[in-house]
C-alpha cells in the first residue's frame, strides 16, 4: 500500500537577528510565495521588512492556520519548531549566525533595554539562545517528516553564489531565480560583526 505524501511546508527559522528576514526576502525574490500578513512593518533594523505571520506566535496552542502555508514559505522562530504537527512534512532552512553577532544585533535593536533589564541580562539571553538552537536541532534530527538545511549567515553574505546553489537544490522542485535572489542581498545591513 502506497502512502500518500504529506503536504509540504517550507520554513525559515533561526534565532532573532540571525538573518531569517533576509532569507525570506531572498526566497520571495527568487519566486516563492511567503505566508505573511505585513502586520509588523519595516523599520531601521529591518528596512526590507520582517516577513512575519502573526498566528505563528500562537503555534504552540493553535496550528489551524498551517494549511495556508502548504506550498509556501513561512518564518517560524526556532523555539516553536517542536510544536509543528506531524501531519505535514517540512523543509526547514535554519539560519546559523554567531551568537556574539546575534547578541550585538539584538542589543542594538533594543537600544540598550536588554542590558537595563535583569530578566534579559546578556549572559542569560545568550545561554537561552544556545539552548533553543540545540533543542531545535535535536527535534529536527528525530523527526522523519523534517528535512533541514543549515545556512551560515556569514557565508551567505560573503560567498552568496555558492550558498544560493545549495539553497536551490534543497528547495527543489521549486525553480528559484538565483539572479534575483542575489540582487536582493544588501550587504550594507551586515552591521554587527564578531571575530568568530
Amino acid at each position: 500500500m502506497t502512502m500518500e505524501p504529506l503536504p509540504l511546508v517550507h520554513v525559515v527559522s533561526g534565532l532573532p537577528r540571525s538573518g531569517t528576514s533576509l532569507m525570506m526576502q531572498m526566497l520571495v525574490a527568487g519566486g516563492m510565495i511567503a505566508l505573511t500578513d505585513e502586520r509588523r512593518t519595516a523599520d531601521v533594523s529591518n528596512p526590507w521588512g520582517y516577513f512575519e505571520y502573526e498566528p505563528v506566535k500562537s503555534l504552540a496552542k493553535d496550528n489551524s492556520w498551517l494549511p495556508l502555508a502548504e506550498g509556501k514559505v513561512v518564518k517560524i522562530i526556532l523555539q516553536l519548531l517542536p510544536f509543528l504537527p506531524a501531519k505535514f512534512s517540512y523543509k526547514i532552512i535554519l539560519m546559523d549566525r554567531s551568537l556574539d553577532e546575534v547578541m550585538q544585533s539584538q542589543s542594538k535593536m533594543l537600544a540598550g533595554k536588554m542590558a537595563a533589564s535583569p530578566l534579559v541580562r546578556p549572559e542569560i539571553l545568550k545561554q537561552t539562545f544556545a539552548n533553543h538552537w540545540d533543542q531545535a536541532r535535536e527535534r529536527i534530527s528525530n523527526c522523519t517528516n523534517f528535512s533541514s538545511l543549515v545556512v551560515s549567515h556569514r557565508q551567505l553574505l560573503n560567498q552568496p553564489e555558492s550558498v544560493l546553489s545549495i539553497i536551490a537544490d534543497f528547495i527543489s522542485p521549486h525553480k528559484l531565480n538565483l539572479a534575483a535572489m542575489l540582487g536582493s542581498i544588501d550587504k550594507s545591513l551586515y552591521r554587527s560583526h564578531s571575530e568568530q
